[in-house]
């Protein structure tokens, strides 16, 4: 059978033309008016859907030159920079009003898009994406960084008045440092060199530590920045908080090494100026880039931060006086390689892949990190002033001596190469509350006495209730102070042993005598550990 047809009606109607086609504005005009006319008839007849569609897009296609003129302006309408908005005092740009008929791009609110079907995506999935951080695809914890306290870690290095200019303008400098060493590194290299390394521990205090960027702006040399003060007078360099961070050892051991050619010499001098010359190849040099540094702190490293790392720099301490290595880790070869064992057809049992184990701590098995600590010795043996402040777990690894009697000691050599230090910083950092002051100084804390006024036997239940509760919290938290303390006094009683043992090695020889610096004074602290 045929199919049946229909007659298709378009709704778009034959005789219109668009604006943009007529030949001069009066078109437009008129069509302005035919418009205008045709929407007052449509009024007074009955006007079908059809039509209103239409009429709407009628109204849309009709916009005039002054319309067109007026959105151009408002999109290339100039800005101002943010930093010269507060200074002119220029009002924020609004943003842009949604469109008309776009919902909210929010997940949970009536009327906006759906997200995907089914429950959420776990973290494990989540954290082993391409687009993760780096430690989350490794199955860590994104590190917390811990900053220093106090600008003058370093002895030599003063800290203005807290009051001063000075100290403001170090301040601003060290919050916005990736701001300043994009805008003001032809600046900054111009500094002397003692606002340099004041420059630096401000950094390391107020902001989030120094990159490579940074330091070669701030150390540019006169080749490569006309007036620039270079770093050759640079006597204290302050990298806390920013070893693992933002920058690495192998950026440090490049960018300390700097290489250098050795000028080209006439191997024989010919007698004929036809003869060919033989000249010898240039041999490259590695200078070092600060010659005069004995002032360099590497304290509050990030949890990446490794002590083979540190040992892959020990070239560049050779000049070293005083050197901070607080809150490191625990020193070990292979600190990843602590539960992995290799399996040997030439030994019975098992062999510990590194050089220490999970339980070498619990046994007493001291003998990787004294390892770690004699290498770091030979390699640093100008040093004065040793700081290990927040080290209090593995201080028993400087004295530590191996059982056997065929093994002699692999601790560092106080009687060598350590033998001209003469302070030694080795406080945990922190004092609990506790023994902050004696015990007779402290207020003492008074219940809480009852209202004069009448209370319901409702609100009286309810205020026994809270004090109870109040009463439960408190007792916990006595409880875990006092946890705290004994801790705190175990690693006290290991740190002052150790520094008995230290000066005993030097007595026996006539040596020079340690100072050992445990960040607090006072006698009561001094009966606690009697106890």
């Amino acid at each position: 059978m045929p199919k049946k047809r229909t007659n298709t009606s378009f709704t778009k109607p034959h005789g219109y033309v668009h604006p943009s086609l007529s030949p001069s504005t009066t078109a437009s005009k008129a069509s302005k008016t035919t418009l205008s006319s045709r929407l007052a008839e449509g009024k007074s007849t009955s006007s079908s859907v059809n039509d209103l569609i239409n009429n709407s897009r009628r109204n849309q296609a009709n916009i005039t030159e002054d319309d067109r003129r007026a959105f151009t302006a408002i999109a290339t309408a100039p800005t101002v920079h943010p930093s010269l908005k507060e200074i002119l005092q220029v009002a924020d740009t609004p943003a842009p009003r949604p469109r008309k008929g776009m919902r909210p791009p929010m997940r949970g609110i009536r009327g906006g898009p759906r997200g995907p079907a089914g429950p959420a995506p776990p973290s494990s999935w989540l954290n082993a994406s391409r687009h993760a951080p780096e430690p989350l695809r490794e199955g860590q914890h994104l590190p917390e960084r811990c900053q220093p306290q106090t600008v003058e870690r370093l002895p030599g290095i003063e800290q203005p008045e807290p009051r001063s200019f000075s100290h403001m303008i170090l301040k601003a400098l060290a919050v916005d440092w990736t701001w300043h060493v994009n805008y003001d590194q032809h600046y900054l290299a111009t500094l002397p060199a003692s606002l340099k390394s004041l420059l630096l521990a401000y950094i390391a205090v107020y902001g989030n530590g120094t990159s490579l960027e940074g330091l070669q702006t701030l150390f540019f040399t006169e080749d490569e920045l006309e007036d620039a003060t270079g770093s050759e007078d640079i006597t204290h360099l302050d990298l806390s908080s920013s070893v693992g961070h933002s920058v690495t050892f192998p950026q440090l051991n490049k960018y300390f090494a700097v290489p250098k050619e050795a000028p080209s010499r006439v191997a024989n001098t010919q007698e004929s100026w036809d003869d060919d010359v033989i000249v010898s190849q240039p041999k490259i040099l590695s200078t070092a880039r600060f010659p005069h540094l004995t002032h360099l702190s590497l304290s509050h490293p990030s949890p990446r931060a490794t002590w083979s790392q540190l040992m892959s720099f020990m070239p560049h301490m050779a000049t070293l006086t005083h050197l901070s290595l607080a809150y490191w880790p625990w020193p070990s070869q292979k600190p990843k390689a602590k539960t992995t064992s290799v399996i040997s057809k030439n030994s019975p049992g098992t062999i510990d892949y590194g050089a220490s184990n999970y339980y070498s701590i619990s046994d007493g098995d001291l003998s990787d990190a004294a390892t770690m600590l004699r290498r770091l010795s030979k390699a640093t043996y100008c040093l004065k002033w040793l700081d290990l402040e927040g080290c209090s777990e593995w201080l028993p690894a400087l004295t530590w001596t191996s059982d056997d009697e065929d093994q002699a000691s692999t601790g560092p050599q106080w009687n060598g190469a350590w033998r001209q230090i003469e302070t030694i910083i080795v406080s945990q950092g922190w004092v609990p509350n506790t023994l902050a002051m004696p015990s007779g100084m402290r207020k003492p804390v008074h219940p809480q006495m009852d209202s004069m006024f009448p209370i319901s036997p409702n609100q009286r239940e309810l205020m026994h209730f809270e004090a109870e509760k109040k009463l439960v919290h408190d007792e916990r938290d006595r409880l875990q102070c006092r946890v705290n303390l004994m801790a705190w006094l175990e690693r006290e009683r290991k740190g002052r042993k150790t520094a008995t043992i230290i000066s005993k090695m030097r007595a026996e020889v006539g040596g020079l005598r340690v100072e050992f610096e445990q960040g607090w004074k006072g006698w009561w602290i001094e009966d606690a550990l009697a106890r």
